[in-house]
Formats: structure tokens, C-alpha cells, sequence
């Protein structure tokens, strides 16, 4: 193998190892031989992976529009929790998930490119997945 090649290996790897380790945690309930909770790791660094290290739009508003629409950056940010390069756009991102007059309009934001889309699905499901791990966990197998 070249090393060109397995430095672009190196590189995809190191910014989707989250949806590689969601597969295998869908892989794991599919298969129903692994326990709860090798599943509720997977899918808590799944979630970890999502708010903060998937590629997703940034939400930051930088200014309003004539017609009243807000115009979010145009840049990519490193999770759903996080934002672009820019600090300031840390801190309004950061502001537009916590207010309720903005949270609707800028998860809009995130999840109208694929990469956004992709990363709340990765939350959503890890989440999921993580809290039915631990109820069967819980309930389930430390009652046999």
C-alpha cells in the first residue's frame, strides 16, 4: 500500500470513527450475543462522537436578514455542541442550542446538509441505544 493511500486511510479514519463504531454497535443488537453493556460504551462514545467531533454545519447566526431570516456561517463545525474555527461563533452556537427562540431554526441549520443529518441521527441513535443497553443492563441481567 502506498503511503499516500494510508495516509488518506489514517485521515478518514481519525474523522468517522463514530459511524464506524455505530455500525458495530447496530452490528452487536442485530447479532444479540454481545452483553448491554459492551453496547452502552459503543453507544455513549457514539454520542460523545456526535456532539463533538462530527462534521457538521456551524450554527452560529452571523446577521439577520431584510426579510427577517437569519444567515447562519457557512463553515464547518466539529459536532452538533460545537462550532467552526471562529471563537466567537463558539460562544453564539453555544447561545442558539440553549435560547428557545433560535434552538428550532438553527437544529434546522444542522440537519439540512448530509453531514449535519448524519450527525444528529448518530446522536439520536446512540443515544437510544445506549439508554435500552443500560435498562437491560439494569433490569434484565443483573436480576439473574
Amino acid at each position: 500500500m502506498r503511503a499516500q493511500t494510508k495516509r488518506k486511510l489514517g485521515k478518514f479514519m481519525l474523522h468517522n470513527w463514530g459511524y464506524i463504531v455505530l455500525i458495530v454497535v447496530a452490528i452487536w443488537w442485530h447479532l444479540g450475543t454481545i452483553g448491554p453493556l459492551p453496547i452502552a460504551i459503543g453507544s455513549s462514545l457514539v454520542v460523545i462522537f456526535a456532539l463533538f467531533c462530527a462534521e457538521v454545519p456551524c450554527c452560529a447566526p452571523n446577521k439577520r436578514l431584510v426579510n427577517g431570516e437569519i444567515d447562519f456561517c457557512g463553515n464547518n463545525g466539529n459536532g452538533i455542541l460545537g462550532a467552526c474555527h471562529l471563537k466567537r461563533h463558539k460562544w453564539l452556537n453555544l447561545k442558539s442550542l440553549v435560547s428557545r427562540q433560535t434552538y428550532v431554526r438553527s437544529l434546522k441549520h444542522c440537519v439540512s446538509s448530509f453531514s449535519g443529518a448524519a450527525g444528529s441521527f448518530s446522536a439520536l441513535a446512540g443515544l437510544g441505544s445506549f439508554t435500552v443497553a443500560l435498562l437491560t443492563y439494569l433490569f434484565v441481567t443483573t436480576k439473574k
